[in-house]
């Protein structure tokens, strides 16, 4: 499936992120000098998708410097006090560095925000002291950034949200434990390697690979079906230990490529609701099945922020 060439794309650009040694200091480290000016019409450059669908800047670390070019203070705000918050190298799980938030959480809509926080864009120059880490730089320290040039004052709020539990159907879970060998294990001391010209990329242990999940735990298992759905998927199964996740959900999803014709193109690709219709029709099929329920999440509040002055 086209989704697992995206899987093998984003295990590389999240392993380039990490740095050597973990930031181990106690005291947040403030930049030393910075700049924050509003990009100019034509100076967006190409990457990088905003909430509202135009394109969102990038940003350029080099050791002690950081350079958001042309990026919305929405796309800051979830980087520094969602995907880097306690400015530390993302967990690894044994299969690579995994995101501390779930997708979901991610794209949340930040209660309180101005129409202009993700239409606005901004070039921010930053230079630091000694050389932190990057999670340091995009967490803990932009967010003192963003606080003193946005007079920005963000708080958090328990809310009760809709989730999808991850049950044991009646009769048990019909899961086979993952064979040694089927997948490959990526972590900081193992990347992955690189893409050979005419060869199938390896299973990413963790990841899709087809319409399988390989040497997978429940937990992450949740991970994986989540961004197809309208919620989080939260693991109620109580299964351990690691299972090739076999969904066999091709002709479900590709009805017209159905007894050998060719496969999918970009054309036939499904939406994530057709994913999602798959995943809950081939679930029985493994002794699970996804129950409607609620869960406690927390949600960022805008409290107050300002238009910075151009400096």
């Amino acid at each position: 499936m086209p989704r697992a060439i995206s899987q093998a794309a984003l295990v590389f650009a999240v392993l380039a992120t990490i740095p050597a040694r973990p930031q181990t200091a106690t005291v947040i480290p403030k930049f030393e000098a910075a700049s924050v000016k509003p990009c100019k019409s034509g100076d967006l450059p190409v990457g990088g998708q905003g909430r509202s669908g135009g394109d969102n800047g990038r940003i350029v670390l080099s050791p002690g410097r950081l350079v958001a070019e042309c990026v919305t203070l929405d796309r800051l705000i979830r980087e520094a006090w969602l995907l880097y918050a306690d400015g530390q190298p993302w967990p690894d799980v044994g299969y690579g560095p995994r995101s501390p938030v779930s997708t979901r959480t991610l794209e949340q809509d930040i209660k309180g925000s101005p129409a202009w926080l993700d239409a606005d864009h901004y070039t921010i120059e930053a230079k630091a002291d000694a050389a932190p880490s990057r999670e340091m730089l995009r967490g803990p320290m932009m967010r003192v950034l963003l606080e003193e040039r946005f007079r920005l004052k963000i708080h958090r709020e328990t809310r009760s949200m809709p989730v999808y539990e991850l049950r044991v159907a009646k009769g048990g879970f019909k899961l086979k434990a993952a064979i040694e060998g089927n997948c490959m294990t990526i972590d900081r001391d193992h990347p992955p390697p690189l893409p050979v010209a005419g060869q199938p990329f390896p299973h990413v242990c963790g990841g899709w690979g087809g319409d399988t999940v390989w040497g997978t735990t429940m937990e992450n298992l949740c991970r994986q079906i989540a961004p197809f759905s309208d919620r989080d998927v939260v693991d109620k199964t109580g299964i351990t230990g690691r299972f090739d996740v076999h969904f066999d959900m091709y002709n479900d999803l590709f009805p017209a490529q159905a007894g050998g014709a060719a496969g999918p193109t970009e054309a036939t690709h499904p939406s994530d609701l057709a994913y999602l219709t798959a995943i809950q029709n081939a679930l029985p099929r493994l002794g699970l099945m996804l129950v409607p329920a609620r869960a406690s999440g927390q949600v960022l509040v805008i409290d107050h922020v300002e238009k910075p002055g151009e400096n």
